[in-house]
């Protein structure tokens, strides 16, 4: 039976601490050296960044790895847009799950074949009536004399009602 006292559970704490301490010294500096990469990109391509568009990239990459950034970046440079498109593009990634670069190829393959299939759309066709033909003709069917006479009726009631 071990016996753990009160001081070593605060030196392993304290070890701990020092560890991760250590551990998430090195993910800033390399998440540092990231959006440095990042900005330069961004810059040589787009535009020089202004403060509110290096927080929005820092944020970014807190989601994306710096590979589906920098390929934003690229898609953004070769369409000759702006910041508000890359955003568009990572916002896009975003809701379609895509995290790394090897992701953005199956997006792409199912952004494809989503406009694969809107471009190849049948066209519903409308077809007009019979009587828009020219080899149409009129075809006058017998009419009841009764059901004629009640119509008759029923026209004069209504004009009579106009007049009153």
């Amino acid at each position: 039976m071990s016996t753990i006292t009160t001081q070593s559970k605060v030196e392993e704490s304290i070890v701990k601490e020092s560890k991760s301490s250590s551990q998430v010294e090195k993910e800033l500096d390399d998440s540092d050296d990231d959006l440095l990469h990042i900005l330069k990109e961004f810059e040589s391509k787009v535009q020089v960044p202004t403060p509110q568009i290096e927080k929005q990239l820092k944020d970014w990459l807190a989601v994306f790895e710096q590979s589906v950034i920098l390929e934003a970046i690229r898609r953004t440079h070769m369409s000759g847009k702006s910041f508000a498109y890359m955003n568009a593009i990572l916002t896009d990634f975003q809701k379609k799950g895509v995290r790394s670069f090897e992701d953005i190829s199956a997006y792409d393959r199912s952004f494809k074949n989503r406009q694969k299939s809107f471009t190849n759309h049948v066209s519903k066709s409308e077809s007009l009536p019979d009587w828009t033909k020219d080899e149409y003709t009129v075809v006058d069917d017998p009419v009841d004399e009764d059901i004629n006479q009640e119509v008759m009726d029923s026209l004069n009631r209504i004009r009579q009602k106009r007049q009153h």
